[in-house]
């Protein structure tokens, strides 16, 4: 009948493809019927050989060999394949069902362990022959073993695992249709006493167990076919009841379960805890589980699902955190084609799980307990930073009886974008047993501590004593952990400890830190560090939103400042504010005059408010900002930086050096004699180098400031900076910060306090320009009669050989259509300058220059308004002195060739530019306008 249907599909695909005649389609039907009657067609196509599987006329069932534990001498014997009855097979049409039964009894389990496996079928279709295995079989499903749960089809090279019955009978079945006369299986069976595996069960119909405290404080549990293959559907739980005063163990020695992800969607051991809970709703009372009398029937308990496993893990252990513990062990049909990979990593075994329990009212008293219980564990603890402080003890500190345990203190603090925070360990007792040896890590015999993530250590740190001073530990940086190995060789070793804890913000700033009244308050001396750096809180990460930092210098002598040199500048400016505002993102820079006070005691007093406070420079945005030296007689300089609530930057990098500065200060005032002058800078300047120009010019003049850059360059971005000042307008916002109440801005913020003290800025200190090298604009005009120049060279400049020329110039607007006689008056601006500035090189009138035209000599001499009797009267005089020059020198010649002694040895002065400085002193001088001081230098040409 198989070949019939084989002939009809095959004509039937050719006639339709050959579009065959009636006739010829009959001829080619009994032709493919002699051939496939005659040939063993299903070789060739094994795919029309499905239908012919253990369907032909006589399928042959047969009992191979039974094995009882009853009827057997010997308690483990050899089970194989009956060759013979398979070679008697005819593979045309026949094939063999052949069974074989293990059944042990009632109180013992069948292990069956096969040693050879060659079943000649390819695998995972397995379609020739195969062995199908039932563990799941009782006495009552005996008879009926196919309609029970079907554990695994086996085939090919690579033998079933270990198998050990659910109950006391497994089945195997082997179908062949006796084609390979090369299978062969064979294997070991033994029957074994099942007391371990029924140790707790409730009933042997169901996969309950249930282990109580009074029956036996410990013992070992398995799941009901380890370390044999595990049912495919199951579901059996492992209940565990205690006394009131005792706490549950529970070591692992193996889990090996199907893997089938991360969250364990299949196979799966859960663990459940049932911690107390102070009120009644739908949660688990204790007298559910047949021990009414030994608890309060207040208690109520929650179940709770800590921990899920599945894969692999070996060796490790668990604890109750009161008196009850549970654990599932769920069994999904989750095997598939694992048995069958071609990659040996994938393949899974499925054994399932050995454990060992045990009832202890020695194991830690959880009342020591400062932070949160991690649940699972011993004595192990959690504390966040939303428990800023406290205090943290040994386990059962200073009880009659000490345990051994090691427990974990896991110190969290908040680390994300907006927060970063460190914890710091104050040890107020260390009472364990002293150890002298060199490696504490490694000692087993006294307690000692463990500190991962400390400031003693990037890795791992471990000691029993802290002797020296302070004996506290600092976190590196958010997290922490401190573990106590307390080991307790008799009752008599102390193994105790007691220290505090505190959270604390960590900004990454170095510096003093001043933890009273503020969060982020930086102290630095000159007497303790001379230079260093500051940055933004987290730099280089971004700084926390809302923060507000201040960074206090104290200079400790008069000719003492402190140079502020900026490496990296990045602040938040997306709403692009035209003017640097003290409400954005900002730093700013104040100093006073005046001593802060206390902080020697380690905090700041703000509350002298009559401080006078000067607004040296505010910076905003991401341009890099030039050097800034504080002022003379300075003695306290503050740095404030604040960030508002809307976007967040990487911040600033500046380094500080506190330097002691040799004068460098000049004072000029002008007049008809004095109305002009030049500063020479060129690489003679040293880094950190600061001068000071202070320019006084007579009322209703301006100054006229006019760069000369010959080749000077700044190898170092923003290491240079000249700074003009209107001392005038200076003048008049010179007052004091004054204190007010209910104001959103704060210098020296005091969180302690409930009022808000704050200061509002009338004083400022701000530069009118500033110029850098590579400043595109090089003139400036001042109206003002007071003018300072400072000029700051920053920490890592160094110069070319290049040299910059600031001329500055007292002019004043002529009235009429003429200046002086022996002025130039510029063409736009009507200043009038001296004649002799113009055509130097330097243009000098602002916005037309005209004072250095293109054509400077021939301008000059038409612009020319001297008389003409001068001009003659210069030229006959010119004459004159050329003449009598002459005749000197030749009568010098004629005497020095008439003299035969040696010439004396001359000294010439070989500097180009001497310096000549008149010096005035009030108490030689008549004018009632004396000067205090006065420097004047000349340049000679």
């Amino acid at each position: 009948m198989n070949n019939l249907n084989i002939v009809l599909k095959f004509s039937y695909l050719i006639s339709k493809i050959c579009n065959c005649t009636p006739r010829a389609n009959l001829f080619l039907k009994i032709y493919l019927f002699l051939i496939v009657s005659l040939t063993d067609f299903g070789y060739l196509f094994p795919g029309l050989r499905i239908s012919k599987r253990f369907t032909s006329v006589s399928c042959i069932e047969k009992v191979c060999g039974e094995f009882y534990s009853e009827k057997s001498n010997s308690q483990k014997g050899i089970f194989e394949i009956d060759r013979a009855l398979v070679n008697s097979l005819n593979k045309y049409n026949e094939t063999l069902l052949c069974i074989y039964k293990f059944i042990a009894r009632k109180n013992e389990k069948v292990l069956l362990n096969f040693s050879h496996f060659e079943i000649n079928s390819q695998a995972p279709e397995c379609m020739n022959e195969y062995i199908d295995t039932y563990i799941e079989v009782n006495d009552q499903t005996l008879g009926s073993y196919v309609e029970t749960n079907f554990l695994s089809r086996w085939c090919g090279w690579k033998k079933p695992y270990l198998l050990v019955s659910y109950h006391n009978i497994i089945i195997i079945a082997f179908h062949t249709d006796g084609r390979n006369k090369d299978t062969y299986f064979k294997g070991t069976y033994e029957f074994i006493n099942a007391d371990i595996y029924n140790n707790g069960r409730k009933s042997t119909s169901s996969c309950t167990y249930e282990f109580k405290s009074d029956v036996s404080k410990s013992g070992m549990f398995m799941s009901p076919t380890y370390p044999g293959t595990y049912p495919n559907i199951l579901n059996c739980s492992y209940r565990f009841i205690g006394r009131p005063d005792e706490r549950i163990q529970i070591d692992f020695e193996e889990i090996l379960i199907h893997f089938g992800a991360d969250h364990c969607p299949y196979d799966v051991i859960k663990l459940y805890d049932y911690q107390k809970v102070s009120t009644f709703s739908s949660k688990l009372s204790p007298t559910k589980f047949g021990l009414e009398s030994q608890y309060d029937p207040n208690i109520k308990y929650e179940k709770v699902l800590f921990e899920s496993y599945c894969g692999r893990k070996l060796n490790f252990t668990v604890f109750s955190t009161n008196n009850i513990f549970e654990i599932e062990f769920e069994m999904f049909d989750s095997l598939g084609n694992e048995e069958y990979s071609e990659d040996e990593n994938k393949i899974m075994l499925r054994k399932g799980f050995k454990a060992f329990y045990k009832f202890s009212n020695q194991f830690a008293d959880l009342s020591f307990i400062t932070g949160t219980h991690i649940t699972g564990t011993n004595c192990d603890q959690k504390i966040k930073s939303s428990q800023p402080n406290g205090i943290i003890y040994s386990p059962n500190f200073y009880r009659i009886h000490p345990i051994n345990a090691s427990c974990k203190y896991i110190f969290e603090g908040l680390d994300d974008s907006h927060n970063l925070e460190s914890v710091k360990l104050n040890f107020y007792l260390i009472d364990v047993k002293q150890s002298t040896a060199k490696n504490i890590c490694n000692e087993n015999n006294v307690s000692h501590f463990v500190v991962y993530g400390s400031d003693r250590s990037k890795s791992k740190y471990c000691f029993n004593r802290l002797s020296k001073e302070p004996r506290e530990l600092k976190s590196l940086g958010a997290h922490m952990t401190l573990i106590f190995n307390s080991i307790n060789v008799d009752h008599y070793t102390p193994s105790n400890f007691k220290a505090s804890y505190n959270f604390y913000t960590e900004f990454g700033i170095e510096g003093t830190r001043v933890y009273q009244n503020r969060t982020c308050l930086f102290v630095y001396n000159s007497e303790s560090v001379m230079y260093g750096t500051i940055n933004s809180p987290r730099y280089p990460q971004n700084y926390p939103l809302n923060i507000r930092c201040t960074y206090i210098f104290e200079l400790s002598s008069n000719n003492e400042r402190i140079l502020f040199t900026f490496k990296d500048f990045k602040l938040d400016n997306t709403n692009h504010h035209a003017n640097c505002s003290k409400y954005i993102d900002n730093l700013s820079i104040y100093q006073t005059k005046d001593y802060s006070t206390d902080l020697a005691e380690g905090k700041y007093d703000k509350t002298n408010s009559k401080q006078s406070w000067t607004l040296l420079n505010r910076f905003c945005g991401n341009t890099i900002p030039t050097p800034i030296i504080s002022d003379e007689n300075a003695k306290t300089v503050v740095v404030t930086f604040y960030s508002d609530s809307f976007n967040y930057a990487q911040g600033f990098l500046a380094s500080y050096d506190f330097l002691v500065i040799r004068e460098c200060k000049y004072h000029y005032f002008t007049n008809d004699n004095l109305s002009d002058g030049k500063i020479i800078i060129k690489n003679e300047f040293e880094s950190t180098y600061n001068c000071d120009w202070y320019i006084k010019s007579e009322p209703g003049k301006s100054f006229l400031l006019a760069f000369k850059n010959e080749n000077l360059v700044d190898t170092k971005s923003n290491q240079f900076v000249i700074r003009i000042y209107d001392m005038n307008e200076n003048l008049l916002n010179s007052n004091q910060l004054t204190s007010y109440q209910n104001s959103d801005s704060d210098l020296l913020e005091n969180s302690d306090e409930k009022r808000k003290e704050v200061l509002r800025e009338k004083n400022h200190f701000f530069p009118k320009y500033e110029y850098t090298l590579d400043n595109s604009i090089k003139h400036y005009q001042i109206d003002s009669t007071y003018i300072r120049i400072q000029l700051v060279i920053g920490k890592d400049m160094s110069f070319n050989n290049g040299r910059l020329i600031l001329s500055w110039l007292a002019a004043k607007k002529s009235s009429g259509a003429h200046c002086k006689s022996n002025e130039f008056m510029c063409n736009q601006t009507k200043f009038c300058i001296k004649s002799t500035l113009f055509c130097d090189g330097i243009e000098h009138c602002p916005n037309d220059f005209s004072d250095e035209p293109e054509k400077c000599f021939v301008e000059h001499a038409k612009q020319t308004i001297f008389p003409a009797y001068i001009q003659l009267t210069s030229f006959v005089s010119s004459i004159v002195v050329l003449v009598f020059f002459l005749f000197v020198c030749l009568m010098c010649r004629v005497k020095s060739v008439k003299k035969s002694k040696k010439k004396p040895d001359l000294k010439v002065n070989t500097n180009p530019n001497p310096l000549i400085y008149y010096k005035y002193s009030p108490a030689n001088s008549s004018s009632s306008n004396s000067i205090d001081f006065l420097e004047a230098a000349i340049t000679s040409v």
